[in-house]
């Protein structure tokens, strides 16, 4: 997708399964996604995400998918801006680093998201996010976490502003 351009009340069913980077049920990379819905199951090498893989902002949609990757990986976004409203019930499988509910990373704002799904990965994983670099508000994890070494958390691992 071009800098700045929008996806709006889209569904996507369709299964993805790639050897490359930047797989999304709903885009590949960056934009603006709203109010959409993934039922497919992605299977990608890096930044990999049920509705947005990289960049972006994201509001207000679900991913019901199972997601897989090596590093960044989540529910809703792989390694994205913003993500306010979403709701993640597909199962995360991460075998490096970055694994999340919600986000592998994200780089500015994550807001009142859920996550019922189980969440597993090597290092860095967490049931909303693995890492984050802004904000992170309101936020709920249902989901169990598993991870290899020593950075697991049920929120989220890494947090360089602060949580809400």
């Amino acid at each position: 997708m071009p800098e700045g351009g929008t996806v709006e009340n889209c569904i996507s069913r369709v299964n993805i399964q790639s050897t490359g980077d930047n797989v999304g049920g709903i885009t590949g990379y960056n934009g603006t996604v709203n109010n959409c819905q993934n039922y497919g199951n992605l299977v990608g090498i890096e930044k990999v995400g049920g509705v947005c893989a990289s960049g972006g902002f994201v509001t207000s949609c679900i991913n019901y998918g199972e997601i897989k990757g090596s590093k960044d990986v989540g529910g809703i976004g792989g390694f994205v801006h913003s993500i306010i409203n979403c709701k993640n019930y597909g199962i995360v499988s991460g075998t490096t680093n970055y694994a999340g509910g919600i986000v592998g990373r994200c780089t500015y704002r994550l807001n009142q998201c859920i996550n019922y799904a189980k969440i597993s990965g090597n290092d860095q994983v967490g049931g909303i996010e693995g890492d984050h670099w802004g904000r992170t508000l309101n936020c709920i994890n249902y989901g169990n976490v598993e991870g290899n070494l020593e950075s697991v958390g049920g929120i989220l691992v890494v947090e360089l502003q602060r949580i809400y």
